[in-house]
């Protein structure tokens, strides 16, 4: 059967999924989901969550003791009254928010995430024979979804999670005519393998476009439908980055304006999606200036923010591994894993045992000043 009469044959045999079931089910991504992420994944798409299997447990710091087990409905409202949500379910689910940002700790299966998140969405505009025809765009114009990690080798991890997953699926199996270029991926539509008419594709044009780069001051975002950006809080630590032009910030305006064109054909409901995934960084640069506004605008800043530390979102990672992190830096885990965001300085303070060992708690302090005509200094040295 020639491969454009089997794309059609697919089209018209598959209803379509959520994205649990196309991530779970054999004949879609057949990846067994954690808890957490299917979660998330449902805060996503803004699916109706679960209020009566109580699957989703909650741990300490270390994953040695259960404190709760909630469905996910009550999980939600663990989270809201953490204040680690930035609106109430109902009112996220009729909003009209256009980023989506995961303040998560590290190793919290975030690549992973985000690689079947774009996944189901590719999924999605597959099933219709032309996609640029659900949109107000030109028939003929290009959607690319562009992910930006923080350098190459991150960029190449998130690429390739994400190029894993799309190749060892059957339904993307029609749609893949060539291999990935680089850290580059296209996805050929029914309207394009129609087009081609047997003749091979690599001269020819097609409609998607996944690109996975590093974070640079070059990157663009000309007609990209979904973007996401994997670390963005760590950006404006890069080189390139000066003190008048934060490289977060930077990369940010130039790739989220395209994202606007993408509304539904004959609406203007909003279509195309930030996603903003990072450890934080500090109460600084664009990551943690979105996340102030997403709970101080609600609604209207258009983003939808949740926080989640390593231990709820991967059991797999190891209580010993949690443990011996903790002790290198008990600050900077509470920021790198249990995805807090704090000040630069407070560190210092974390562990204050060092600190109160200077002094003499049970001396009284000593009354008499000096002498008036006398000049004092006093001078602290913290370091």
């Amino acid at each position: 059967m020639a491969i454009s009469n089997f794309a059609r044959n697919q089209i018209s045999s598959f209803k379509e999924q959520d994205i649990i079931s196309f991530t779970e089910n054999p004949s879609g991504l057949n990846i067994k989901l954690y808890p957490a992420q299917r979660f998330m994944l449902k805060l996503f798409e803004k699916m109706p969550l679960d209020d009566t299997e109580h699957n989703i447990p909650v741990y300490d710091k270390f994953l040695t003791t259960q404190l709760h087990l909630f469905t996910e409905k009550e999980y939600y409202e663990f989270l809201l009254n953490e204040n680690r949500v930035s609106l109430p379910y109902e009112e996220y689910c009729n909003s009209m928010q256009t980023q989506f940002q995961l303040v998560m700790g590290r190793r919290g299966t975030k690549t992973t995430t985000i690689a079947i998140f774009v996944c189901y969405k590719l999924y999605q505009l597959l099933l219709h024979k032309q996609p640029q025809l659900m949109f107000n765009i030109l028939e003929n114009n290009p959607m690319n979804i562009t992910m930006v990690s923080l350098g190459q080798d991150n960029a190449n991890k998130l690429f390739g999670k994400f190029n894993d997953i799309i190749s060892n699926s059957k339904f993307f199996k029609p749609y893949l005519l060539e291999e990935a270029t680089g850290n580059s991926l296209k996805i050929w539509t029914q309207n394009d393998i129609e087009k081609l008419q047997g003749r091979r594709p690599g001269t020819h044009s097609n409609s998607i476009t996944v690109t996975a780069s590093p974070n640079s001051p070059g990157v663009r975002g000309d007609d990209n439908i979904f973007v996401i950006m994997d670390e963005l809080a760590h950006f404006m630590s890069s080189p390139n980055s000066i003190k008048d032009k934060q490289e977060d910030a930077a990369i940010y305006s130039a790739l989220t304006p395209s994202v606007a064109a993408f509304t539904l054909k004959g609406t203007t409901i909003p279509y195309g999606k930030t996603f903003i995934f990072s450890s934080p960084n500090g109460k600084r640069g664009k990551f943690y200036e979105e996340y102030v506004k997403a709970y101080e605008l609600g609604t209207e800043s258009g983003n939808f923010v949740m926080v989640a530390p390593t231990w709820e979102t991967n059991p797999n990672v190891g209580a010993f591994f949690l443990k011996t992190e903790y002790n290198k830096d008990p600050a900077s885990f509470n920021v790198e894993f249990g995805a807090q965001f704090d000040d630069s300085t407070s560190s210092w303070f974390e562990d204050k045992s060092t600190l109160y060992s200077s002094f003499i708690a049970t001396k009284e302090p000593t009354p008499d000043f000096g002498i008036p005509t006398v000049q004092y200094f006093l001078g602290a040295d913290f370091g």
